[in-house]
């Protein structure tokens, strides 16, 4: 989460390779090899920041203009699109398969190495420490989208408290964005591309 301009080893920039691009290419490569049944799910992790995301297919890689959080939101607004776009096409398979989305919410944890010692020490005396929760819960709700009985194909869960930063796992909104279906294909054919998932599960 908002680390300074790198790039990964297969020359994309890191918050979408990291949080989408190897996920989307490791779940391209394995899903025919689910069992076909509803208790076989592939669980997506966004964050609350895919509200603040946009897909920029102008500068999907942060080439030009590299903003830290911009990518962040970016890349996390991609990760629900994709289980979005992945439940669709389950479903047009005739997939028995469940893709799902969860969040954490709010925790205190090493994610966080990257903001500044000014930041953090703001955000505790603005007492957001109050509203998040510990990392096992935070857990919870990604624990829920794949062990729970009463999950279906497309849902997105986070915690139920204020801001969704903390509380018992449940259903929670989507952006508008995240629900584009136009969008999520041609994100979904970008990182096929990117990826070259497409020719290597021909």
């Amino acid at each position: 989460m908002i680390p300074p301009y790198t790039k990964t080893e297969d020359g994309f920039e890191s918050q979408m390779g990291v949080n989408h691009l190897g996920h989307f290419l490791l779940t391209t490569l394995l899903i025919d090899l689910m069992p076909d049944t509803s208790e076989a799910r592939v669980v997506s992790l966004s964050s609350n920041a895919h509200k603040l995301g946009k897909i920029n297919f102008d500068d999907l890689q942060s080439e030009r203009n590299y903003s830290r959080f911009c990518a962040y939101a970016q890349s996390k607004l991609a990760c629900l699109m994709f289980a979005n776009e992945l439940s669709r096409k389950l479903v047009a398979s005739d997939r028995q398969t469940l893709s799902v989305c969860a969040h954490p919410g709010g925790s205190d944890t090493e994610l966080s190495r990257h903001m500044s010692t000014g930041t953090i020490k703001l955000l505790k005396l603005s007492g957001l420490s109050l509203i998040t929760h510990s990392p096992a819960e935070a857990a919870q709700p990604t624990l829920y989208a794949a062990l729970a009985p009463d999950v279906s194909g497309g849902d997105y869960f986070g915690p139920q408290g204020f801001l969704e930063m903390s509380g018992k796992p449940g259903k929670v909104s989507q952006s508008n964005s995240a629900q584009n279906r136009g969008v999520a294909q041609q994100l979904w054919e970008t990182s096929e591309d990117l990826t070259g998932a497409a020719d290597l599960c021909r």
